[in-house]
């Protein structure tokens, strides 16, 4: 009877009609240079030393320069939002924008840094709760947007082709008097490519790619970014100090892209098949009790 019940159970739980659908993109690059105030990157205070930039021949040097770096963006595309230029409406034809700046639908995009091996601390790891940015209202310092552009073109000047890829998360919280903490987080990524065989094969978000440096034409660039702003608004001004502010810009080496489907288990589906797991122990209970009495 087990053998019987549990492959009913299990297309039970696999037959929702969801399917999730993702696009994993990793970044791999090399630190050109940082700007850490808190070391929240780990690698010191940067730029080094203090005041360098004040000094004659501006003697700066960015304490995480040469550090390895891996980006990871996953892209939720069973929640991928409208593309604005669908249907040629944007110039140049040939480029799709899908993007959204609402709360919390910013969540399509997740993103994972890490720099030399060390993990960047995640400000905002469940999506923000900042909209629009009014520089003349409590939501001051920025807004959480989540963006993928994709761009294919030939012209007379020679082909080209782009993905650009952002995450901006903000979370802000108010305490007395007017009292306010915002955390914010941006992982960037921009792929420029101007060889004559593109490395997308189309506009749509959904597919395998593989780019390396020898494509580059120069515009490529990701970039790493924390802050934390202390603060306080009153009559609609708002006034704050940055605890917290961090950026490093990265020489890109290589990009994949891999693209996966997988069944995802209705909630309904699941309940289902747990409540028949359950009837079908109950009973097979039961007929071993009845054969013991017998």
């Amino acid at each position: 009877m087990i053998k019987r019940i549990l492959p009913l159970i299990g297309v039970v739980l696999l037959s929702g009609p969801l399917a999730a659908q993702e696009l994993v993109v990793t970044a791999t690059g090399i630190v050109t240079s940082d700007s850490d105030i808190s070391n929240i990157f780990g690698f010191g205070v940067s730029p080094t030393p203090p005041g360098c930039a004040s000094m004659p021949g501006g003697p700066c040097v960015s304490t995480g320069f040469g550090q390895p770096v891996v980006m990871t963006f996953t892209l939720n595309l069973s929640q991928t939002p409208p593309n604005v230029c669908a249907n040629d409406a944007c110039f140049p034809a040939l480029r799709n924008y899908d993007f959204t700046n609402t709360v919390p639908g910013t969540g399509w995009i997740t993103t994972t840094d890490s720099i030399g091996g060390i993990t960047v601390p995640e400000f905002a790891p469940n999506g923000g709760n900042v909209g629009s940015s009014d520089t003349s209202s409590t939501n001051p310092y920025g807004s959480s947007v989540a963006s993928a552009q994709t761009w294919l073109q030939g012209d007379s000047a020679g082909p080209y082709n782009e993905l650009d890829l952002q995450s901006t998360q903000v979370v802000q919280t108010a305490g007395a008097n007017g009292a306010y903490a915002a955390w914010a987080e941006t992982s960037f990524l921009r792929l420029d490519d101007a060889t004559a065989t593109s490395f997308l094969s189309s506009l749509s978000l959904d597919q395998n790619f593989s780019w390396s440096s020898s494509l580059d034409d120069g515009g490529s660039i990701a970039q790493i970014d924390r802050a934390v702003t202390l603060g306080t608004c009153s009559g609609g001004q708002c006034a704050g100090n940055e605890i917290v502010n961090a950026e490093a810009n990265v020489r890109l080496t290589s990009v994949t892209g891999i693209f996966t489907t997988a069944p995802e288990i209705d909630p309904a589906s699941a309940a289902s098949g747990l409540t028949l797991l359950l009837g079908g122990l109950v009973v097979l209970r039961g007929r071993r009790v009845h054969r013991a009495d017998a």
